[in-house]
């Protein structure tokens, strides 16, 4: 049980990983869309803090949007998609409105009309390293890693100086199994960045795969220190601890992982792990009862809940 656990956790980080030998795996973690927010997020920031987008095409800003009056999509989508649509009837080559909207559509899931603004916004301006940037997390949601990773290196050509870039450089090559040009990549983010948590999480991943597992905890206790609240990162400390037999803190971050996401059934199946190991048999069968009653709201509970009978 101990190695299919240890197995589950280095899949997790590709977050969207799409293997016929691991269906079980993509039942377990929601891959596409943890990736796709997180990714969104990033995207977000960037676009948001420029405000408008100078272009390689002797540097013009085409955008008449600015980081005073772009609204949060997060909080209003009908007036973020009002705000871009009006927009582009005043300019329909605004460069920043394209992006958004498009950007915004895939947050939607309406795929079709998001992929219309992100290629007239290439085809436009070619030469954005944005616009590349939006394609490949498109494409990335859509499964399509050769596609995501076509534009991911290209926005890295035009702008490499952006450690995000990098960053999903480097969880695409994971994907792949790539794990060399994931780790060259990854390392680019963090020569960017040091505090680039995302690809600090993706390091981690790259060292598990390489069994190095005393430099992925250094660098998950690293990440620990900029954010204690980073999604899944005391579920892998507890693995990378438990793979160390230190059960002790396995037990803690198991603990306090599900503290932090109570309604998140991979802390269930780690606890029960750790108590199956430790003979803790009372607590073991909580955890299987917990599993039980997450199967009514999350999806990802009743494959965890399976493989631990299965290894009974």
């Amino acid at each position: 049980m101990l190695k299919q656990l240890g197995i589950l956790i280095i899949i997790y980080f590709i977050q969207i990983v799409k293997v016929e030998k691991v269906k079980l795996l993509l039942k377990i973690f929601l891959f596409k869309q943890r990736l796709f927010l997180t990714v969104l997020s990033i995207f977000s920031c960037v676009i948001f803090a420029a405000g408008s987008t100078i272009f390689a095409q002797g540097g013009k800003d085409t955008s008449i949007a600015n980081v005073e009056t772009l609204p949060i999509a997060e909080s209003n989508v009908q007036s973020a998609e009002q705000y871009y649509l009006d927009i582009l009837k005043k300019n329909p080559v605004d460069s920043v409105a394209l992006n958004n909207l498009g950007m915004l559509y895939l947050q939607l899931g309406k795929t079709e009309l998001a992929k219309k603004y992100l290629l007239k916004a290439v085809k436009l301006y070619p030469g954005d390293y944005l616009t590349h940037y939006s394609l490949g997390t498109f494409y990335g949601y859509l499964g399509d890693i050769h596609e995501a990773l076509t534009h991911l290196i290209e926005s890295a050509e035009l702008n490499p100086k952006s450690d995000e870039t990098f960053s999903a450089l480097g969880t695409f090559y994971f994907k792949q199994n790539n794990f060399e040009k994931a780790k060259t990549s990854f390392k680019k983010a963090l020569a960017l960045n040091l505090n680039n948590e995302n690809a600090l999480f993706g390091m981690i991943g790259v060292y598990q795969n390489k069994n190095q597992i005393d430099s992925a905890l250094y660098l998950g206790k690293r990440l620990l220190t900029l954010n204690n609240r980073y999604q899944q990162l005391h579920l892998i400390l507890a693995n990378l601890y438990l793979l160390k037999n230190n059960i002790t803190p396995a037990l803690a971050n198991a603990i306090e992982e599900q503290s932090l996401y109570p309604d998140e059934p991979e802390s269930y199946y780690m606890l029960a792990v750790i108590y199956k190991k430790t003979g803790s048999e009372e607590n073991y069968y909580a955890m299987i009862m917990k599993l039980k009653e997450l199967i009514k709201t999350k999806e990802t509970a009743q494959p965890l809940l399976d493989s631990l009978l299965k290894n009974k």
